[in-house]
């Protein structure tokens, strides 16, 4: 069953009507993904603060959507001289919006759970 989340208020000629955003039902996963690097260098592969499938909320969106993780990248930039990073490796979280795959850096995302209670007050 799909899930209605109010989106915002909308006022038509000084009425004012919920906007609600149905939320498509996502199959479950019947099995885990591992993945495992080897590390040859001296930076660290930091641990990823969300997971695949997560629910999110974007920290520079006026209205508090909520959007799921469809794709994972980490992203390395190494020097074509050496082959050696040239920086930290760093997690890209991919969300897909008007059918197009958008990619979101840790900073830019919010966990939807964490805001709970913020749809709780209003």
């Amino acid at each position: 069953m799909t899930q209605a989340i109010l989106n915002q208020w909308v006022t038509v000629g000084g009425i004012p009507y919920p906007e609600y955003y149905y939320e498509p039902e996502l199959e479950p996963i019947e099995q885990e993904i591992m993945i495992q690097f080897q590390v040859t260098s001296e930076y660290e592969i930091p641990v990823p603060r969300f997971t695949y499938l997560q629910r999110v909320i974007l920290s520079a969106a006026p209205q508090l959507i909520p959007q799921t993780i469809t794709a994972m990248r980490l992203n390395a930039i190494k020097s074509k001289v050496t082959g050696d990073f040239k920086d930290s490796p760093y997690w890209l979280y991919g969300i897909q919006k008007n059918g197009d795959l958008k990619w979101f850096e840790e900073d830019e995302l919010i966990d939807f759970n964490s805001t709970s209670n913020y749809y709780d007050e209003i």
